[in-house]
């Protein structure tokens, strides 16, 4: 039962870390990469270092716990699978924030991570949402293309200035209570 408590103190440590890591982050997200008229919006530092570090340190922890002569073979039975499974997220976790990359130009928003491109020019920006479960503004296409934008992506308020700019404002009816969360941090 200790090495049980031991287990969830570490990983709300952890939770608790990465919190304070957003948060950082979220203060230094209005900062892209600006060059050669065109915006690139990526995940931080502190947001990287995030997904690899905390991850990593919750699977080194249960490693370490399951070599402790306090777990038990019930529990280590258990807790086998979860390592798998753990490893997996924290290499999806940590290689979308190190390849997510935004880049906004006078074509249109262009958008690479590890699952794929997606391209879309002005004109054809159909609506622009924000998905309040998710917490995430959502760019439709005309042929019904997404692209999901986090708001702890470095440059968000340059993107909300060019969908005013260059995109109907029937069309940006629903991002807009987002986009008012976001600038009041109540996201």
């Amino acid at each position: 039962m200790a090495t049980l408590l031991l287990l969830l103190a570490a990983i709300l440590t952890a939770q608790l870390i990465a919190w304070f890591l957003f948060r950082a982050a979220r203060a230094a997200r209005d900062f892209p990469d600006a060059g050669r008229g065109r915006v690139v919006m990526h995940y931080c530092g502190s947001i990287r270092l995030a997904a690899v570090v905390l991850p990593a340190g919750v699977i080194v922890l249960l490693l370490v716990l399951l070599e402790s002569p306090a777990i038990d073979a019930a529990m280590a039975t258990w807790l086998m699978p979860v390592l798998p499974v753990l490893a997996l997220g924290a290499g999806a976790l940590a290689a979308e924030a190190w390849s997510r990359r935004i880049v906004l130009d006078d074509e249109g928003i262009h958008a690479t991570s590890v699952w794929g491109r997606v391209d879309i020019p002005w004109p054809a920006i159909h609506r622009v949402a924000w998905n309040r479960w998710l917490k995430m503004v959502v760019i439709t296409a005309d042929d019904g293309r997404r692209l999901w934008v986090n708001p702890s992506l470095s440059g968000l308020s340059m993107l909300q200035l060019l969908l005013f700019e260059r995109v109907d404002r029937s069309r940006l009816a629903e991002a807009i209570p987002g986009f008012v969360a976001i600038g009041r941090g109540a996201y």
